[in-house]
């Protein structure tokens, strides 16, 4: 269960795709989905009780579930939170902040204290798990999920005044001239300062926006890079750590000031498609690589790695070959998905996005519209001058096309064996 749509957004869905909104429920009922099976992420049910997720949730045997991200979230952190005195529901979120900022409500000091904040429930839960692992002699596997560093932006007391807003500098690109860039993002532009009205699309911030932002966004990074450093330390102490391989990363990056802009969604600027990705191969000397290489790659390369079976139709290539160091080179190539049922001022919904990237650039296509992005990594590597349509960029654009065409062939599903032939 994820969050509802702004009101202006279901109205934009009613109007261009009607059946959408019943799409979901449609094919869950098809697939055998008993009833309620989108309500164990229910924020509001968790808040009333606690609420034991069914055996396998997820394919996972078992389960603490933090739903949202923040000061204020739900799920089984919000119980554990109150067994140690403090209730979220009344000391989170910026109502209860003696410390906010005026130029985005986004931005504030939690007063929930940092030891029952949600960073520390999930590095207090994956102590435990390790704790346990180490006294069986079996393999396992820990997802390890921080909700922070997310917006809103609200570090506890002791992070919050680590970093101080007026010393932090701009991003490159933060003022770049966008002429040529897409209409959605230029309108953003046109109203630098105002957040959107959907508090998770991208925007505009001005430069004191940006600033205090930042300082409370990396309040959170060192509080979380404090609880990483706990479960590793556990990982030593508990005598697994030269027989576990760890992996680092992200679901997805944020603007974050770059090219003036904030959050995420709608762009696919290199602040949002390039996440960090560090993995810990016991045996192996430490290495860095520049190769590309995509999320779904994990899957096949932890599938190998520990002797597992795949399964037809999944995606990604496994990275071992260059975890091991016998090869510097993964992909040619990279596409990115996104999908939206409503669009934004300037790019009317429903919005259908693909990107393809190379060593040579990038190049993001509007399906439905006739807008494109093309850049070039050689001599911008910071995707400031968006180069679609120029001639002197005519083979670039072709042969990115092309190589998106091929990319998006290959990842047709196979999920559906045929029975017979036709």
């Amino acid at each position: 269960m994820g969050w509802e749509f702004e009101p202006h957004q279901a109205e934009e869905i009613r109007a261009t795709d009607p059946m959408l909104l019943d799409a979901v429920v449609s094919d869950a009922r098809r697939q055998g989905f008993a009833p309620g099976w989108d309500q164990w992420e229910n924020r509001d049910a968790h808040d009333a009780r606690f609420i034991a997720l069914p055996a396998d949730y997820y394919g996972y045997q078992h389960v603490d579930l933090v739903i949202g991200h923040g000061d204020r979230p739900g799920g089984h952190y919000v119980h554990w939170a109150r067994e140690r005195g403090v209730d979220p529901e009344t000391v989170g979120g910026p109502g209860n902040s003696s410390r906010t900022y005026v130029g985005w409500d986004q931005v504030y000091q939690t007063a929930v204290p940092a030891d029952v904040h949600p960073t520390s429930y999930v590095s207090e839960k994956a102590i435990e798990h390790l704790k346990d692992a180490a006294g069986q002699d079996q393999p396992f596997f820990m997802f390890v999920s921080f909700p922070d560093p997310h917006h809103p932006f609200s570090p506890p007391a002791g992070y919050s005044d680590l970093y101080k807003p007026e010393d932090l500098p701009l991003p490159p690109g933060f003022e770049q001239d966008h002429a040529a860039s897409p209409d959605h993002i230029r309108k953003m532009v046109e109203r630098r300062g105002e957040p959107n009205a959907d508090p998770t699309m991208t925007w505009a911030a001005s430069e004191e926006q940006y600033r205090f932002a930042a300082a409370a966004q990396y309040g959170l990074i060192s509080m979380m890079d404090e609880h990483i450093g706990r479960i590793l330390d556990e990982l030593d102490r508990q005598g697994l750590a030269e027989d576990t391989i760890v992996v680092f990363t992200s679901d997805h990056g944020d603007l974050f000031g770059d090219h003036g802009l904030m959050l995420k969604h709608f762009v696919h600027y290199r602040a949002v498609t390039n996440v960090p990705l560090v993995v810990y191969l016991p045996g192996t000397s430490p290495r860095r690589s520049r190769a590309l290489v995509s999320s779904t790659d994990l899957a096949p390369t932890l599938l190998e790695l520990t002797g597992s079976k795949g399964y037809r139709g999944i995606q990604g290539r496994s990275l071992v070959p260059l975890l091991q160091g016998g090869t510097d080179h993964h992909r040619e190539s990279l596409l990115v998905e996104e999908e939206q049922p409503f669009g934004l001022d300037g790019l009317p919904g429903p919005v259908r996005m693909r990107t393809v990237i190379t060593a040579e650039g990038r190049l993001t296509r509007y399906f439905g519209t006739g807008m494109t992005e093309l850049y070039d990594h050689r001599e911008d590597p910071g995707e400031l001058l968006n180069r679609a349509g120029n001639p002197a960029y005519a083979g670039l654009e072709e042969r990115l096309l092309r190589t998106m065409l091929e990319e998006m062939a290959a990842l047709t599903d196979q999920g559906t064996a045929p029975t017979a032939a036709a």
